[in-house]
């Protein structure tokens, strides 16, 4: 790893965080590859901290390319262009391989989550869990893992009977295996954003969208309520920026109206805006109704972001002024 003088100039390179939160790959996915895949190895400055040029950042973007396809971390490394110490495609490697390879790679990884819930063994899931969010990042899980695996399990087609049973524990070791980030979260001076499902859960859409604000770093409280007045003064006792608010399968025109004027009122909450998003699966076959444009949840964790660095630029300037 090439040591980088202590001069080097803060427009050239960026930080491991500075990174991560340019490409959505968080500093332990980003170690994980350098370490056991050598993929997007670092300078270094004279004390050891990482340091990653434009040139990284495209790679980084690469690697989310080819991982968008399906195909494992640890066979990225041949197709990639050559950047920062990577080698070169392999002119001989067959697409259809490479689509045979990915599918049968996510489809033992889903066979060994299916035997750990048939066995109702938590130790095993969790450590199965853990391995593959230490190297992939969550889109990546989300698309070719989770979404095709609780589908299937959703369907009662990979478990035998019991099956309620199972699926009520697995939500449960599910929502603990994410939770350690979103509590890390919680302690951290930010804008809160509150999820918030309606009504009985009926698949696992808030555990994954819960997971997917903590893996972009993102403070939230998931919530449940019965009926949408609910939300109002659910709001009104957190000091939120935001509410992502889960649209369920049906929504009427009693409800969409009811949606209409908690937006309007949200927004003149305490003289600071709160906005109201519709998010989930469900999202864009209601915002029509409602008015609303389709806003795809990369935007929504967007504006946050946004949000989030605005608040802590203030944060700063109300220090150096006390």
């Amino acid at each position: 790893m090439t040591q980088m003088k202590a001069n080097t100039t803060a427009k050239a390179w960026f930080s491991i965080g500075e990174a991560a939160e340019q490409t959505g790959v968080n500093p332990v996915t980003l170690r994980a590859w350098q370490r056991r895949f050598g993929i997007v190895i670092p300078k270094r400055t004279a004390k050891g901290h990482r340091l990653y040029s434009q040139a990284h950042i495209d790679q980084i973007e690469e690697v989310l390319g080819w991982l968008d396809k399906g195909v494992a971390i640890s066979k990225v490394k041949p197709l990639l262009k050559g950047e920062a110490g990577a080698t070169q495609q392999d002119p001989t490697c067959s697409h259809s391989v490479i689509a045979d390879e990915q599918t049968s790679f996510w489809q033992v990884n889903i066979s060994d989550l299916n035997q750990c819930c048939i066995s109702l063994d938590s130790s095993a899931l969790h450590r199965k869990l853990g391995e593959l969010t230490a190297i992939y990042p969550f889109n990546v899980l989300n698309t070719c893992l989770f979404l095709p695996w609780l589908a299937d399990l959703s369907k009662g087609s990979a478990l035998s009977c019991e099956d309620k049973g199972v699926q009520t524990w697995l939500a449960k070791e599910l929502a603990d295996a994410f939770a350690a980030r979103r509590l890390a979260l919680l302690q951290e001076h930010q804008p809160m954003t509150l999820l918030v499902n309606i009504g009985e859960a009926n698949d696992w859409q808030p555990i994954l969208l819960s997971a997917e604000l903590s893996a972009n770093n993102i403070k939230h409280q998931s919530l449940t309520i019965k009926e949408l007045g609910q939300l109002s003064r659910l709001v009104e006792r957190t000091d939120c920026q935001q509410v992502l608010l889960i649209a369920p399968v049906t929504f009427n025109s009693k409800e969409a109206q009811t949606c209409q004027w908690l937006r309007k009122t949200l927004l003149n909450k305490n003289q600071s805006q709160v906005e109201l998003h519709l998010w989930g699966s469900n999202a864009a076959n209601h915002n029509s109704l409602l008015g609303l444009s389709n806003v795809s949840p990369p935007t929504l964790l967007r504006h946050t972001l946004t949000v989030r660095s605005a608040a802590k630029v203030k944060a700063k300037r109300d220090e150096h002024d006390n």
